[in-house]
């Protein structure tokens, strides 16, 4: 592999992938000081702070996002009939399960943040939740 491919692959399992400098030598050939030499260069911690900081924001936001959703369908349980808007409620569904899948996908990036990780219900009670279930079961 020519260096300018072992450097971008490097690089890559750097910052997105979070590898350490052991193991991306193990895995490319390349001696661990000429990954930190390429590291430093190339600026690759700055890089990889800004990439997680990001990521957090994002997640933060999705976060945000589906908990006001799930406001909203308690509040629409809540009314006389009971019933979640259908596209409020799909919605959800939709989100909730990608944001599951990003998350184990992340937690393979970066395990403590795993285990930190909010829980993209938002909170919501195990009555509501279902409730929503049934909802989902009459669509």
């Amino acid at each position: 592999m020519k260096k300018a491919a072992l450097y971008e692959r490097a690089e890559r399992l750097y910052i997105s992938a979070q590898n350490t400098f052991d193991e991306i030598a193990a895995m490319l050939g390349v001696s661990e000081r000429t990954l930190r030499t390429w590291a430093d260069e190339g600026k690759w911690q700055n890089k990889r702070v800004k990439l997680v900081a990001q990521q957090e924001s994002l997640d933060e936001r999705l976060y945000n996002f589906v908990t006001k959703l799930m406001d909203r369908a308690e509040k629409d349980l809540e009314n006389p009939d009971g019933q979640i808007d259908v596209g409020r409620l799909y919605t959800i569904t939709r989100l909730v399960d990608k944001l599951q899948k990003a998350h184990q996908y992340e937690g393979t990036l970066n395990t403590e943040k795993t285990e930190n990780a909010k829980d993209p219900s938002g909170g919501v009670s195990e009555e509501t939740l279902t409730k929503i279930e049934k909802q989902l079961s009459l669509l």
